[in-house]
């Protein structure tokens, strides 16, 4: 495990946990869920950082009036919006939990199958 990895319990419980150091795990802790909190497991310290949001729970838009009308989950298609080569804007609602506000960096989107084609 390296110093600040990210992981998830192999068993879920709905958090995602960064260590404070580095070593060899040979066991899982009893993962604490409260934010902030640490526990000890050969000589790693994990840290909670965050809970793990369900993609029913996420909403995506290409505009902030879409996060309250688009659906929960569904996929946002922009396209035809990254075809002139400029940073394009995606606003994300996350509707379980409260999260302070901030810059995070460990927000990813995936794109399973990336289409291009010529117009």
């Amino acid at each position: 495990m390296a110093a600040n990895q990210i992981m998830k319990p192999t068993v879920g419980n709905g958090y995602k946990y960064q260590a404070q150091g580095s070593g060899t795990a040979v066991t899982e802790p009893a993962w604490p869920t409260t934010i902030g909190a640490t526990v000890a497991q050969d000589g790693i310290t994990y840290e909670c950082i965050d809970e793990i949001h369900e993609p029913a729970e996420c909403v995506l838009s290409a505009d902030s009036a879409g996060l309250g009308t688009n659906t929960p989950g569904a996929a946002l298609d922009i396209g035809v919006s990254v075809t002139g080569g400029v940073a394009v804007p995606i606003y994300l609602r996350v509707d379980q939990g409260a999260h302070p506000f901030g810059t995070y960096t460990d927000i990813k989107i995936v794109v399973p199958d990336l289409l291009q084609s010529a117009i």
